[in-house]
């Protein structure tokens, strides 16, 4: 994963090379399953997250309703 996040960051044409390399060395990439939650009702995120594959979805309950809020 970590090669697919240089591959991107790369094509940016924002960072030098030796930038891309310390982010590359810097970040934690992570694989999440499909239907895995990243932060439970109630919870602070102190993260932020990037996708680099796949798609997210942040929704809210409301009376027993989830509604989508972003994909």
């Amino acid at each position: 994963m970590k090669h697919e996040l240089k591959r991107f960051l790369d094509k940016l044409e924002v960072f030098t090379p030796e930038e891309v390399t310390e982010l590359c060395e810097l970040l934690k990439v992570i694989r999440v399953e499909k239907g895995a939650l990243l932060l439970k009702e109630g919870q602070f995120c102190n993260s932020c997250f990037f996708v680099l594959k796949g798609c997210m979805r942040k929704y809210v309950t409301v009376d027993g309703d989830e509604k989508n809020l972003a994909f």
